[in-house]
């Protein structure tokens, strides 16, 4: 559909925390949304930025 395809085209950066996250999974589930940017305020330790990473691709439709 075409809000699938403008879903796809999007890309979001975000700052971690819990109210964020919510709306981040419904964007990516129910909106397609294309992509996510981490910024180095996301990044903690490569098993936080491991984990945020398979979260975000296990809500990915």
């Amino acid at each position: 559909s075409l809000r699938d395809k403008i879903g796809q085209m999007m890309m979001v950066g975000f700052y971690q925390n819990s109210n964020f996250m919510d709306t981040l999974w419904v964007d990516i589930t129910q909106r397609n949304l294309g992509g996510v940017v981490l910024f180095g305020s996301n990044i903690q330790n490569p098993i936080q930025i491991q984990n945020l990473t398979a979260q975000l691709q296990q809500a990915a439709p």
